[in-house]
């Protein structure tokens, strides 16, 4: 028997010996096959089970050499799973609040460079696409194409509903998140390909 053998065989038992009498379990034998039932005890060597063969009820031993895994079935089969999943929720619910507590639009204009590419929508939904010429208190100055030409428009803050900056990179916060997001599900799909 290999090292490789001897730690699965003892992971095993060691996982066969901490489940309870007569909670239901599923063992996975060398063989690939699967049997389900309820644990009637955990010994040493072996492994006693309860279970459906056939339309009848049997008792069976099971060596610990013939069994590959062993897990309750009455348990979640991921259980860090809940609390990963309340942590991202947390962090999206967080990641969502952001532009609400952002300031005012004459605020968030002064953060925008002049002369960097803007989007901005109006109260009349009307979306203008330009660059940033000057933020002052009568409103947003930007040049914009209209008709095939270049025009100057100042666009007062109440007749705006929405300012963005496009053209600018990622903000950092949203990239380790989406990563971690990455990450995240991508253990899941190993996870779910190494436990079955």
């Amino acid at each position: 028997m290999t090292t490789r053998e001897l730690e699965r065989q003892s992971v095993v038992r060691e996982r066969a010996l901490s489940i309870p009498e007569g909670a239901p379990v599923e063992l996975r034998t060398s063989g690939r096959r699967k049997v389900s039932g309820a644990l009637l005890a955990a010994e040493d060597e072996a492994v006693r089970l309860h279970h459906n063969a056939g339309g009848t009820y049997i008792e069976s031993v099971w060596l610990f050499d013939e069994i590959d895994s062993i897990r309750r079935l009455d348990r979640p089969r991921f259980p860090r799973l809940g609390l990963a999943g309340r942590l991202l929720a947390i962090v999206l619910s967080l990641t969502l609040c952001l532009p609400a507590a952002e300031l005012d639009l004459r605020a968030k204009a002064l953060q925008i460079p002049t002369g960097a590419p803007i989007l901005l929508k109006t109260t009349a939904r009307q979306t203008l696409r330009g660059r940033l010429n000057a933020v002052s208190d009568a409103g947003i100055a930007m040049q914009l194409v209209e008709n095939n030409a270049i025009a100057e428009r100042t666009v007062p803050f109440s007749e705006i509903k929405s300012l963005k900056q496009t053209g600018k990179p990622m903000h950092p916060g949203y990239v380790v998140l989406l990563t971690l997001g990455v990450l995240w599900l991508f253990g899941i799909i190993i996870g779910t390909f190494v436990n079955s």
